[in-house]
This record gives structure tokens, sequence and C-alpha cells, in this order.
């Protein structure tokens, strides 16, 4: 029993030896990191200095008992500076409570620590109280001055749930001039602690509407609305993508599509307006959408077009002049003064005008439908003249006989189909007309029994008339001056119109018009075949 009993003693002293050998272990040399254990309890150091980092979990360590880097017991030492950060899983928030003893007097904090890099620090003696952390991070700096160290802190941990969107919705994407409200907002995820929380992602202001300059950048608030009443509401910002309308892409696609201004001819004519027509036909903000370089091509190739279609419309001027010309030097003396006379005075204007560089293209105009309209009169009025009476052998032997130039059937059928072929530049294309065009179409009725319906067939069917795009009013419009030289009563215009409404297609509608006894009269003034 005796050596039983100096081997207690021994053992004994040997653990209190230990112990207090323990209790003089300077304190920066406590272990980082989470100690303890599930029956004691888990604590963790704030470090002397760094940063040291440990991590919370509702299925591990979910209360945390927190020293300065003196311990549960020790007293902290001097010219410290040292943090602890806490991290929890997403859904939780961590709450911070208990007591402290730090260095401080009424003038002046000399040792404080400080919650999250927030302004407040907190010194002295004191208690903390149900502290709760914005995230689920949570971080707690010491700092400690030269002199005069104190017990520290004790403070306890502790998870909390929290309602949290972990993923925001994504937003489908919208056409520019569409709100919000026209973006379907799919997916998300709110979670409370570890459980999911059922609930709707909206719009918080959804009669905003974006702009293109918003696609993909733009962050919009999104209000997230549990089903489970006692649960806050949340927010969180979700970017989406606008895009341009169709008819922006289409008129950015009709304007790229264009030549070089330098390349442009009259032949783009039709390209150029419709470009012109689709870009004034979208709205003012839309318009904005098509980029300004494209903006001023379509103006440049339109200048050019301006000169190509005056350096045309001169070059048809002078053959018209040339044409007058040669009519005036064989049936001038035949015109009555007043027709004469708006012949000459209408040759003149063609004239200076053709001779000005700076003519513009409504001038020219202007000046060849004077010119083609006093020629039209005076060959109406010689397609007029009828034959004069023979006179008797005695009144030919009694006054000297003036021969004047007689027109033959073959010549005024041809200024007649001329006449009408020129019309028909004018009332269905809504141009002048270009000698090789008018000559190839008077020889298919001259020479190659074409007839008029032939003739207005080629002109309404068309590519150069497909390409004015005219709604259903102006068709209706143009085939009456096409066909018949007049514009149509306000009955007949609406009677068309309904039919085409009503499905009535426009092929179907000018075989009616060739049909009808008004045409067959057109065709006969003109002294062609229907």
């Amino acid at each position: 029993m005796l050596i039983n009993s100096k081997i207690t003693k021994k053992a004994v002293g040997a653990v209190i030896a230990a112990a207090m050998a323990v209790s003089m272990i300077p304190t920066t040399l406590f272990a980082a990191g989470i100690q303890g254990n599930a029956r004691q309890g888990y604590y963790a150091l704030v470090p002397k200095t760094g940063t040291d980092t440990v991590s919370m979990s509702p299925d591990g360590v979910s209360t945390l008992r927190v020293y300065d880097h003196g311990g549960r017991n020790g007293n902290y030492d001097d010219n410290c500076d040292g943090t602890l950060v806490i991290n929890a899983p997403e859904g939780y928030r961590i709450k911070l409570s208990g007591s402290y003893a730090l260095e401080s007097s009424y003038y002046s904090i000399y040792d404080y620590f400080v919650l999250n890099g927030g302004s407040n620090q907190y010194s002295d003696t004191g208690s903390l109280s149900d502290y709760t952390s914005e995230s689920h991070t949570l971080s707690i700096r010491f700092v400690s001055d030269y002199s005069r160290t104190y017990a520290g802190f004790a403070l306890t941990a502790t998870l909390v749930p929290y309602t949290v969107i972990t993923t925001a919705p994504t937003a489908s994407a919208i056409t520019y001039g569409q709100t919000l409200a026209d973006s379907t907002l799919t997916g998300g995820v709110a979670i409370n602690g570890s459980s999911v929380v059922e609930g709707t992602f909206a719009w918080s202001n959804p009669d905003t509407k974006p702009t293109i300059a918003d696609s993909g950048v733009t962050p919009y608030e999104v209000t997230f609305t549990p089903n489970d009443n006692s649960l806050p509401t949340l927010t969180c910002n979700v970017t989406l993508t606008v895009t341009t309308p169709a008819g922006v892409n289409d008129v950015i696609a009709m304007i790229e599509a264009l030549p070089d201004p330098d390349d442009v001819t009259t032949a783009n004519e039709a390209a150029i307006t419709a470009a012109q027509q689709a870009l004034a036909a979208l709205p003012e903000d839309q318009q904005a959408l098509v980029p300004e370089e494209l903006k001023t091509k379509l103006n440049d190739c339109d200048h050019a077009l301006q000169v190509a279609l005056i350096a045309e419309l001169k070059d048809a001027l002078r053959d018209l002049l040339d044409e007058v010309d040669e009519f005036g030097e064989e049936y001038y003396d035949l015109l009555p003064e007043d027709i004469g006379n708006d012949l000459i005075d209408s040759y003149s204007s063609a004239t200076d005008v053709l001779l000005n560089e700076n003519s513009t293209l409504v001038e020219v105009e202007a000046a060849f439908d004077k010119l083609f309209d006093a020629y039209v009169a005076a060959i109406d009025y010689i397609d007029g003249i009828e034959p004069e009476e023979e006179e008797s052998e005695e009144e030919e032997s009694e006054e000297e006989v003036v021969e004047e130039p007689v027109l033959t059937p073959e010549q005024i059928q041809e200024l007649a189909v001329r006449h009408f072929v020129e019309r028909l530049y004018l009332n269905a294309l809504e141009r002048p007309f270009d000698v090789a065009g008018r000559d190839s179409f008077v020889d298919l009725i001259m020479h190659q029994n074409g007839t008029g319906s032939d003739v207005v067939r080629c002109f309404l069917g068309s590519a150069e008339f497909a390409n004015r795009n005219l709604n259903n009013e102006e068709f209706v419009n143009v085939l009456y001056k096409a066909f018949f030289n007049r514009v149509p009563t306000a009955a007949e215009a609406a009677n068309w119109t309904n039919a085409l409404a009503s499905g009535m297609t426009r092929a179907e509608i000018i075989e009616a018009f060739i049909a009808s006894p008004e045409w067959a009269e057109v065709c006969a003034y003109y002294k062609i075949n229907i």
C-alpha cells in the first residue's frame, strides 16, 4: 500500500504540475480554429494578429463560444490587431451575445472590438445582446494598445434561420418598346435555414421600358413574396436581353444592301425609295435605333439618285425636244395660234431648264410635263384634221394651189400609239418614258399584232410597278388613270377597294377593267386593238 500510495501521490503531483504548466502557456500559442467538443461545447479565439476563419453549420457546430486570444480565463495581450471570420451556410445568420471587459476611460477608447467592419467600437465594460449579422458571414476584429490588459470578452455565436434569395430568377428577352411586364421570370430559389421557401418572383416596377442600351447591363428589381405570410418579402436584381424590333432590323438590312453612293444609278430608285419609306414608317423612338452612319448613307444615296434621275430625265427631255423639232417642222403651220404658242413657249422653257446645270429634279420634271402636254395637244389637233374637199378644176385654175403636208394613215396611227404608251408611263409608273422602252411597245402594237391590253398588262405586271408598293386605294386610283385617263368617282373607288378587301385579287380587277366598255372606247380612240 505504501508503494501504491507513493505512486499515486507522484501521479497526482505530475497531473498538478502539468495543469500548472498549461496555465503558464502564453496565450499566443492557443490553436487556431474551432476547439472543444460536443459535450463541453465548442469555442474559437480571435487571433492576436492576422485573420482566422471558422465555419458553423446546423448539423455541426451550431453554437460557438468566442473569446479574445487570451482564452476563457486569461487576459489579452498588448498591441493586438486580429480578426476572426465566422461563416455560416446560406439561409442562416449569426446572432452574437455576451459580455466584455476592455481598457477604456472617460476620455478615450484604448482597447475595442468591431463587428463586420462597422463603425461601432465596443469598449470598456458592457454586454452585447442579440446582435445579428446582415449576411451569413460575421467578422470580429479585436484591437488593443501598448499598455494594460483586461479579461477581454466572452461571446456566444448562434445560428438562426433567415430567409434569403440564393438564386435569382431568369428573365425572358423582350423587344424594344415592351415593358418589364412582357418579360417572364422563371426559376429562382429562396431558402429559410435549410428549407426552400415557396413563393412568387415578380418585377417590382413592371411598367418600366428598358432601352437597347440596358440590354444585359442594367439590373431591375424583382420582389419575392413567400407563400408563408410570416416570412418577409425579399428583393434581388435581374438583367434581361432587349432585342431590336424586326422593323428596325429590316430597315438596317435594306440600307446595308444599298450600293455605295458613288455607285448609285436610277436602277436603285425602287430600293432607295423603299428604304426611305420603311425608315419613315418607324416610330420616332425606333428610328433612333437605326445607326446614324446608315441614315447618312441613305441620305447620300438619295442625293446621288436625284443627280442620276436629273441626268436621265434631261436625256429624255432632249429626245422630246428633238421629236418636237421634227413635228414642228412638218406640222407647225397647221396648228391654231394658241396651240402653236403653247408649244413654242414650252419648248423654250424646256431648253432653258436643259441648259441650266443647277436645275432641280422638280424643275426638269415640270419642264418635261409642260412640253409633253403641249406636244400631245398639238398631236391631238393634227389627228383631228378632216381632209379638205377637193377644189374644182375651175378653182384650181383660178387660184394658186398651196400644197400642205398630209399624214399617211400609218403615221397617224403611230402618233396615236406613241401617245397611248407615253401616257401609260406617266399614269402607271409616274415617270417620263424612256425612248427605248416606248419604242419597243409602239413596235409591239404596230408590227407584232400587240393589243392595248397586252401593253397595259406589261406595265401593271412589271417589277417597277410592284415596287411602288401601292395600298388598295392607291392601286385603284392608278388603274383608273392608266386605263381611262381619269380619276375614279368616290363610289367607283369604294366599289373596287371593297372588292379587294373581300378577297378579289388585283389580277382579277385588272381583267375586269380590260373587259369594260370604257376601255374599249379608249382603245378605239387611240386606234389600237383591245
